[in-house]
């Protein structure tokens, strides 16, 4: 049997010293690990360090560019400071947006808070994907193809876990493709808009009155779909254990509350029927699943997540409850 592609995260080795003296010299000495997968980060006291742990890698902080510095109905976006490169390792120092990541808040927000805080993000987004005239952009951020949002990606991803899966869910997530690749036939393909690729909470800052004030962290920032926003963002909202650290994810054991992400899909799915862009939002989440499953291996957790996206009926129940 083959090996995984990715036994370890790209970030997963310490920075070497250099590297750290480095930081200490562009943040002073007062900075802080911070989270973020893939890249080494560090926060300082006015502005985020981020550096690619992979040497000679080109472009990785590109899609940064498109977002430096905007107002989006009154949320920012940070401001891109300098980049370079530190013993071919690229970087780059951004502002830091005042306030904390809302998953360190969220759980303790009431429902109305809660409300217009996603309403905040809803007309943050509607500015947002006018940003780039459709189908343009520049080489600065993914296409649909590179970010997994195309049947064809989807069938690579499956090309490459397979040796690791059991046939049953091969089966399956051949099934969903079968049914997406049909739809793709018969309706053709939606035009493309920007997309920020990565909505959760940790790339998502409040201040302290629990109100969205900031954006962060736009590396997978892709041309797609509309309906490819809600991809990381449904995914965040049913396993969100899956993406706080470690000490977190007590707190985050269970599913948020759909409902407050109605009208981010209705926004997201104009056009689409109930079953259309259920199947849609089916075939991104299966193509993540699948290139983990190549990346990673096979798993308990990883059958079980996989199992979550060829039979559970979410994405209906999501896009039914649109408004």
């Amino acid at each position: 049997m083959p090996s995984p592609r990715k036994p370890f995260a790209d970030n997963e080795d310490a920075p070497p010293d250099s590297v750290v003296a480095f930081v200490s010299r562009r943040l002073g000495s007062y900075f802080e690990p911070g989270y973020g997968y893939g890249s080494w980060v560090f926060l300082g006291r006015g502005s985020i360090l981020k550096i690619d742990p992979v040497k000679h890698r080109r472009g990785s902080f590109s899609a940064d560019s498109v977002a430096d510095g905007l107002d989006l109905a009154g949320v920012a976006t940070p401001e891109i400071l300098a980049a370079g490169e530190i013993e071919d390792h690229a970087w780059i120092e951004i502002g830091r947006i005042a306030g904390v990541p809302a998953y360190l808040t969220w759980l303790d927000y009431p429902r109305d808070v809660r409300r217009r805080f996603m309403q905040r993000l809803r007309e943050a987004l509607a500015e947002w994907v006018m940003l780039v005239p459709v189908g343009v952009s520049g080489g600065l951020v993914k296409s649909a193809s590179n970010a997994l949002f195309t049947v064809e990606s989807a069938r690579e991803q499956l090309a490459g876990a397979i040796p690791f899966m059991p046939a049953e869910y091969a089966t399956y997530s051949e099934a969903v493709l079968l049914k997406r690749e049909a739809l793709a036939l018969e309706e053709g393909e939606r035009p493309s808009v920007l997309v920020h690729g990565d909505l959760w909470l940790g790339n998502m800052i409040a201040n302290e009155a629990g109100e969205l004030v900031g954006l962060i962290d736009f590396g997978r920032a892709a041309m797609a779909p509309a309906d490819a926003e809600l991809d990381t963002l449904l995914r965040f909202w049913r396993f969100p254990w899956l993406y706080v650290p470690e000490e977190w994810e007590p707190r985050y054991r269970d599913a948020l509350d759909y409902s407050l992400l109605s009208g981010i899909v209705a926004d997201c799915t104009v056009g689409l029927s109930d079953e259309d862009a259920a199947l849609r939002l089916a075939a991104y989440d299966l193509a993540y699943r699948l290139r983990k499953i190549a990346d990673w291996g096979w798993s308990d957790e990883q059958e079980r997540l996989l199992e979550a996206v060829v039979h559970d009926d979410t994405y209906r129940r999501v896009i039914e409850a649109r408004s």
